[in-house]
């Protein structure tokens, strides 16, 4: 899911690096879209797939490493144009370069869990090796959902 929620963000990028408005504008829609889904999954996903013991620690690196991206991104962009070291366009074009490596890298076997083999496998936590470290984030919502209704 994150890997074409990233074809989506960089496609919407490289529309945006284009001249034609009507194309920019249909990337300008794309782009939160893969933000806001990768936004979601990183964490369920960390959640699933880190030992409990480790959770806030992976989860503070994946913000903190996103309030970096976010914080340094702007500056680094805006010094390139203003020193005229790439035009906007460029930028855009850059920002879809990477978000297709991470599509790539999202899309590979050797990062993609393999699917549940049944809705009882995924509330057990059995993918991604969530039942050894004691059930993923799908046996934990149903948990305290029945613990809710009761």
């Amino acid at each position: 899911m994150i890997g074409l929620a990233m074809l989506l963000g960089g496609l919407g990028l490289w529309l945006m690096s284009g001249e034609i408005r009507t194309l920019a504008l249909i990337g300008a829609f794309l782009v939160p879209l893969a933000g806001s889904s990768t936004e979601t999954l990183i964490p369920a996903i960390a959640g699933d797939r880190v030992p409990k013991n480790l959770r806030s620690r992976a989860l503070g690196l994946i913000n903190t490493a996103g309030d970096l991206g976010a914080t340094i991104g702007p500056f680094a962009a805006l010094g390139a144009l203003y020193l005229n070291w790439i035009s906007l366009g460029g930028i855009y074009k850059i920002g879809g370069i990477l978000f297709g490596i991470v599509a790539l890298l999202a899309l590979s076997p050797s990062t993609s869990a393999p699917p549940p083999a049944s809705l009882q496998d995924a509330m057990q936590g059995t993918f991604g090796g969530g039942a050894a470290r004691g059930g993923g984030m799908l046996a934990q919502f149903a948990e305290l959902h029945a613990k809710i209704i009761v």
